[in-house]
């Protein structure tokens, strides 16, 4: 077996070191942090049980981290740290993946946490359809002891920690209550209502707040109006519209940092032949032809960035040096006549051996930013000829013809936190028939840097490729790039500490507090 080699953690992590763009509050740093008090978080999705493995609701899966903790946790500056390991080695050759465990680690019902309990989780999801694209690299795991963990992958696989920030459930009591380590246990669970109450023996540390209660409403109305009630403390998300009336209400705080995804128009190039997206010019064209600053703009409140492609622009994989496509329309009607499109029966349509330039676009109703955005698309191409049909679907619907490749083209957001690897998973061809790239993109020249990306550990050399992918993918874009987003979050002031950022609105919890004079719940 080849020898294990203690590497020292910034050689070897090749995660994120730009800093993030957070947004926080500067707290009175000679002000006592107090424990107590309650938060109250308002959201409209019924609560899906709390579990890795079955949280489908975005509520629920944000509270997966402060009731489970993993291997690894990632931090503001998107690179790994220790948690439930307190260190690990790997093999010269990358293959040998060894974990050490803290001693003392108890689950909520105080059984301590062992080797076995990291074993039979992964063993659980190796094969789950959430995890098996990440977990289909180990060749094989096991518990060297107690406190022990060892994994050998088929091949090296530099982005190997950031799958193990995934939960670890309990070997003895799994799927019977959503047991964990983590600052904060279940206390009450519904489709309507979560009540977490603060972990006293918590290994990090025990949590300011005493309790943490979801509430489940019927919608955005009701959700505001029991905020401006003050009977919930925030909301999930609000709409720049929303954000501009809290930032003027003295007993609320507004917070904002960059979102980790990417909307854009994508195109299905399985069906392309058929379609005028087929030809590289159209799709560059396409892109000319989409005004993203006046989207921005109109639709955003101008809280939002025009996106280049598809690496987070925080990340350190990012090029800074890229440009993405401004708005052109002369531009793009010069690359839609060199690909032979052209109005040659004057009624204001682009067309081409008689067939005119049109293509559908799949949009899920009732999120009112794309719904917004989609007119304003559609607008903008028919000005250059082009005929943009909006089918609107619910978003279970929508769903399930984006998984079985029954659209055209789909108004999308894709998520592309921590490590760049994560574009392998949607724009890898490997990923057509058995992972997430839905789209049917081939691009062989991706394909290899993408290969590169994630098995070379020379951080420098690393980056080279990701920038070369960058700028390939400008070049032959498989839909419209549009914009990133940003979170707009709304809090009660009485917290302090509150810190959002790339990993969303409950990413430091443990540290928000709320001085002892100004707390509401006993």
């Amino acid at each position: 077996m080849p020898v294990l080699k203690k590497i020292p953690f910034p050689a070897y992590c090749l995660l994120l070191t730009t800093y993030l763009l957070i947004s926080c509050h500067a707290d009175n740093p000679a002000e006592k942090r107090s424990y107590g008090d309650t938060i109250i978080k308002g959201g409209f999705q019924k609560l899906s049980p709390i579990n890795p493995l079955l949280s489908i609701s975005s509520e629920s899966s944000d509270l997966e981290p402060l009731i489970f903790d993993g291997l690894i946790k990632i931090d503001e500056k998107g690179e790994p740290q220790s948690n439930l390991s307190s260190s690990w080695d790997i093999s010269e050759d990358g293959l040998i993946w060894r974990f050490y465990l803290r001693k003392g680690i108890r689950f909520h019902d105080e059984i301590e946490l062992t080797a076995e309990d990291v074993i039979f989780t992964y063993g659980i999801i190796k094969n789950h359809e959430r995890y098996s694209n990440f977990f289909e690299i180990v060749k094989d795991m096991g518990a060297v002891n107690k406190y022990t963990v060892e994994i050998t992958l088929k091949k090296p696989y530099v982005p190997f920690l950031y799958g193990l920030e995934v939960g670890i459930l309990p070997k003895h009591k799994f799927n019977q209550h959503p047991i964990g380590t983590g600052p904060y246990k279940v206390d009450k669970w519904s489709e309507d209502e979560i009540i977490l109450k603060a972990n006293e023996r918590y290994f990090n540390g025990r949590p300011y707040l005493n309790r943490i209660i979801i509430k489940s409403f019927p919608n955005q109305k009701v959700i505001w109006a029991r905020l401006m009630r003050g009977e919930i403390d925030f909301s999930r998300e609000i709409t720049p519209s929303d954000y501009e009336i809290i930032k003027n209400i003295p007993s609320f705080k507004t917070y904002s940092a960059l979102k980790p995804y990417y909307y854009m128009i994508a195109f299905n190039m399985s069906r392309a032949k058929a379609l005028p997206y087929n030809d590289k010019q159209v799709r560059k064209a396409l892109n000319y032809a989409v005004d993203k600053e006046k989207i921005i703009n109109k639709v955003l409140k101008g809280m939002g960035k025009v996106s280049a492609g598809t690496i987070y622009p925080l990340s350190w994989a990012y090029y800074h040096d890229i440009k993405h496509y401004p708005y052109n329309p002369r531009k793009a009607l010069e690359l839609l006549k060199e690909a032979g499109w052209e109005d040659t029966d004057n009624n204001h349509i682009l067309d081409k051996n008689g067939k005119e330039l049109i293509f559908t676009l799949l949009i899920n109703k009732g999120d009112k930013i794309k719904e917004r955005c989609a007119m304003l698309i559609q607008e903008q191409l028919l000005d250059i000829g082009i005929k943009l049909q909006i089918e609107f679907l619910d978003l279970t619907s929508m769903s399930k013809r984006c998984l079985q490749r029954e659209f055209e083209s789909a108004f999308i957001e894709i998520i592309s936190k921590a490590d760049p690897d994560i574009n392998y998973r949607f724009w890898h061809s490997s990923q057509i028939d058995r992972g997430l790239n839905i789209f049917s993109y081939k691009n062989q020249r991706l394909d290899e840097l993408l290969d590169k990306g994630r098995a070379t550990f020379d951080k420098e050399k690393r980056k080279e490729y990701y920038i070369d992918f960058q700028k390939e993918m400008l070049d032959d874009p498989p839909g419209i790039f549009l914009f990133w987003t940003e979170y707009l979050v709304g809090i009660h002031e009485r917290f302090k500490d509150v810190k959002v950022d790339w990993r969303g609105t409950f990413a430091n919890i443990t540290e928000w507090y709320v001085p002892e004079k100004k707390q509401k719940y006993k």
